[in-house]
């Protein structure tokens, strides 16, 4: 059987899998297809990332401004081994989270912010997360405990904590709320941006997205969204993990190999 054809039946056998599913009632859908599931933990993870192509034609839209890149979501499916405890294994923030080189790598790598050498003020864009990844959930995987990837939280903690402040200022406050992220107190650090955000004041409608009142309203913004999905102390209980590590570096591999194979 030529390839293309196994490949046009396996997609046939996939729709019917999916149209069969799709009229079974929702407990049914939810319900393991093994009588004996096995003691492991189930993971999907999501992520969008930026895939840098190279038109043979570009656009004029692309050669006026030399725009190569386009919107991709990626999943990843895992089964791991997991552990239930009866407290958290993991109390204490890991000392990777309040190194200075480390974070400042860090949030630059995933969001583009930037911290000078010289200990001035947090500079760079903030994003918002995707959405597109919880509407997955709800349509799809509703019974799965949704959880906020730690590092992405985290590098909005950063900024606001950074925001107006020069980094040796900021820091202290930066560990305090990274520590109340970790232990699932997010709610400690929404009130005190809250606070920071009355002392800076409010942003204008057509304020830059570079200004420290914007950069805390935008983490405030962000934590008051997620907070739901940020009970890192009660995932590590439960075994869950807290990240997209195994989605986030493939993401950025694919994308640059997709752009050499294209150059």
């Amino acid at each position: 059987m030529a390839l293309n054809e196994k490949l046009r039946e396996r997609i046939e056998q996939r729709e019917q899998e999916i149209q069969t599913w799709e009229q079974l009632p929702l407990p049914e859908q939810q319900r393991s297809p093994h009588e004996q599931v096995p003691a492991v933990a189930v993971v999907v993870e999501m992520d969008g990332g930026r895939l840098q192509i190279r038109e043979r034609k570009p656009s004029a839209q692309e050669e006026k401004h030399g725009s190569y890149w386009r919107e991709m979501k990626v999943g990843c499916l895992l089964t791991v081994a997991s552990g239930v405890f009866e407290e958290d294994p993991c109390p204490t923030l890991p000392q990777v989270f309040v190194h200075r080189r480390r974070m400042r790598d860090i949030v630059r790598e995933i969001k583009g912010f930037c911290v000078a050498e010289d200990e001035e003020s947090l500079h760079g864009e903030v994003g918002d997360g995707q959405e597109a990844n919880w509407t997955v959930h709800r349509t799809r995987f509703s019974h799965y405990v949704p959880i906020l990837d730690f590092i992405h939280g985290l590098c909005y903690v950063f900024a606001g904590a950074l925001a107006g402040r020069r980094l040796r200022e900021g820091w202290p406050v930066y560990r305090q709320w990274a520590q109340w992220v970790w232990s699932g107190q997010v709610e400690r650090v929404i009130e005190a941006l809250q606070i920071r955000q009355q002392e800076l004041g409010l942003p204008e409608a057509d304020e830059s997205e570079e200004s420290p009142r914007q950069k805390v309203a935008d983490a405030l913004r962000y934590l008051q969204k997620q907070k739901p999905r940020m009970r890192y102390n009660e995932y590590r209980r439960q075994g869950l993990p807290l990240t997209t590590f195994w989605r986030e570096r493939p993401n950025r591999a694919t994308g640059q190999r997709h752009y050499q194979s294209a150059s």
